[in-house]
């Protein structure tokens, strides 16, 4: 199923992307602060259509579980792939990237984490975004002003799912991989 996504997700960079939608810019009016706002519409379009779809997403599973808070949910699904952000991640990179990651991930991590003082717009600096984007993106929001709680649900995309998630990270999860989380958790 992640081949597929990604697969789908693909597509998003091959076709000219649309302009935001009112329904869009109403999803955004609703939940983001102007700051916020403007760090979202500071992002490559596909990232910005991929993170409304996974608010969408998340807001279905949100409607089973109303005992999650919803805004701060929102906001994490809205804001978290901003770490992207600037780094003009193309659509063949992110396909070598997820390729190469099937096949040798401790190599491309490795050569990844040591990109963090490559210069901006080589492949290793490209390399450190996409491995680090869910730390990068924190960091932007806490300088932002981002509640907390926000940094903290963006943090759980870039964590391993385990048997005893807490229902928040699996809905973003989820949400991230398409996926809604009904009533059964």
């Amino acid at each position: 199923m992640g081949l597929l996504r990604n697969i789908r997700k693909g597509f998003l960079f091959l076709r000219p992307p649309p302009a935001l939608e009112p329904e869009d810019l109403a999803l955004l009016a609703r939940y983001l602060e102007p700051v916020e706002r403007d760090l979202f519409l500071a992002m490559d379009e596909p990232d910005q259509h991929h993170s409304l779809r996974v608010a969408r997403i998340c807001a279905q599973s949100l409607a089973h579980h109303p005992e999650v808070a919803e805004v701060p949910l929102m906001k994490a699904a809205l804001l978290h792939d901003i770490g992207k952000t600037g780094a003009h991640l193309s659509l063949w990179f992110r396909t070598w990237w997820v390729a190469g990651h099937r096949v040798v991930p401790w190599l491309l991590d490795w050569i990844a984490r040591r990109g963090a003082n490559a210069r901006p717009g080589t492949l290793r600096h490209r390399m450190y975004v996409q491995y680090a984007h869910v730390q990068l993106g924190v960091e932007m929001l806490r300088a932002a002003g981002v509640d907390d709680e926000v940094c903290r649900l963006v943090l759980y995309t870039a964590e391993p799912r385990r048997n005893n998630d807490g229902l928040e990270k699996k809905i973003i999860q989820g949400a991230d991989a398409d996926r809604v989380i009904g009533p059964e958790g």
